[in-house]
């Protein structure tokens, strides 16, 4: 995974004009393989892949993925807005999102 992200900020910073950014993709890519190959021959993998058989439980799998990406991207996105367009610092961006961890520590506790 660090591998793969290394590669994603490369190529968001130079273009795919930079060779290391690639082969960076490419290398994660290999590295996920040979992880999910060495996960099938062993006795107690991490994940066990028969459970990706069920297709009910792969696809809520998926969604669980798919809605813990999309926060994690925007914290990003929104970060940058606010450092490069609306020239805060590094700290009042981070003050700025402390009414969001606030909020979400409140649900948690006391909601649920």
């Amino acid at each position: 995974m660090l591998t793969m992200t290394y590669g994603i900020t490369r190529i968001g910073e130079d273009g795919l004009s930079d060779v290391l950014g690639p082969l960076l993709i490419v290398g994660a890519a290999i590295l996920l393989a040979l992880f999910v190959l060495s996960q099938a021959k062993v006795r107690r993998p991490l994940l066990p892949l028969g459970i990706l058989a069920d297709r009910s439980r792969s696809g809520a799998y998926l969604g669980m993925l798919l809605l813990a990406i999309g926060p994690m991207g925007t914290f990003y996105v929104i970060t940058l807005y606010l450092q490069d367009a609306r020239h805060f610092t590094p700290v009042e961006a981070g003050t700025a999102w402390l009414p969001f961890a606030s909020g979400s520590w409140w649900v948690r506790h006391w909601l649920l």
